[in-house]
């Protein structure tokens, strides 16, 4: 269904210049806007697009598949003006973003049968264009995720453009969507932001911090390298979700807080175990 589709990408930032450059290197026409003319200059530069439009409205006049990839906080605005320009029956409209109950909903309502939204969960620090590329979604799992009246050939319009991105697909409701990432992608943004925020703590009462600073805090808290935006937009999109796992957080370490130290081993094996499950280390659902 992909074949000679004109596909239009609306925000080119890491997800929207990955998107593009993963189907620009398998021969497919690219086209995309963004607000910023130097992004567009160098995604042309570097191959993820055919060309730059002036305007959602040209884009998708030129488009008959189209990627949001907007800011999380900006997909409905998007849709709006995409919406306002289309003047021909389109084959999908797709959303990146990484929530979908309330963003997924207006966009519904504006595109009805050819909505569905898909969310490949990857990212990178930085979150530019700069740091785009075609491999970003190989192996990941992208969850489809249809609305009410999303068309069976949207879904399965869907589920092709997420393995020609190289992911794995999975098709969960737009509620499961939700809770799931508020565990295992949301929750960790906050953690990651949290703990920077209370190692800044320690390093003003211990200046000699940073040298210290190893692995264990790069990797804890290199989700809070992504754009203040972000964490913004999810925690009104999704605050619900995510002040639910944020409350089971709280229990966990306060709970840790009063172990006596005979316990930490089990609580840390425990812990180690979860990991694996939750990695699909230990088979579950999501791995065969």
């Amino acid at each position: 269904m992909l074949a000679g589709c004109q596909v239009g990408i609306c925000g080119v930032g890491l997800l929207g210049g990955s998107v593009a450059a993963r189907l620009s290197s398998r021969g497919m026409t690219v086209r995309g806007w963004d607000p910023d003319p130097e992004v567009l200059d160098f995604a042309r530069e570097r191959g993820f697009l055919a060309e730059g439009t002036d305007s959602p409205e040209a884009l998708a006049q030129a488009s008959d598949l189209l990627v949001l990839a907007a800011p999380l906080g900006r997909l409905g605005e998007a849709g709006r003006l995409l919406a306002a320009g289309s003047g021909k029956a389109l084959k999908g409209v797709f959303d990146v973003g990484s929530s979908k109950v309330a963003v997924g909903r207006e966009l519904a309502a504006l595109w009805g049968d050819r909505y569905a939204g898909l969310h490949p969960l990857a990212g990178r620090e930085g979150g530019t264009v700069r740091r785009a590329s075609a491999d970003l979604f190989e192996g990941c799992l992208c969850a489809l995720v249809p609305f009410p009246d999303t068309a069976r050939e949207v879904r399965d319009l869907g589920r092709e453009l997420g393995e020609a991105l190289g992911a794995r697909v999975q098709e969960m409701g737009p509620a499961e969507h939700d809770a799931l990432a508020a565990w295992g992608s949301h929750l960790p943004l906050l953690a990651a932001s949290a703990l920077a925020l209370a190692a800044e703590e320690g390093r003003r009462e211990h200046p000699d911090l940073p040298p210290l600073a190893a692995g264990g805090y790069r990797d804890g808290t290199r989700m809070a390298e992504s754009p203040p935006w972000l964490l913004a937009d999810l925690w009104e999109t999704n605050g619900v979700e995510l002040r639910r796992a944020l409350d089971r957080y709280i229990v966990v370490l306060e709970a840790f807080r009063d172990l006596a130290p005979q316990d930490v081993w089990a609580w840390a094996e425990r812990a180690r175990e979860a990991r694996r499950r939750t990695m699909g280390e230990i088979p579950g659902r999501w791995r065969a």
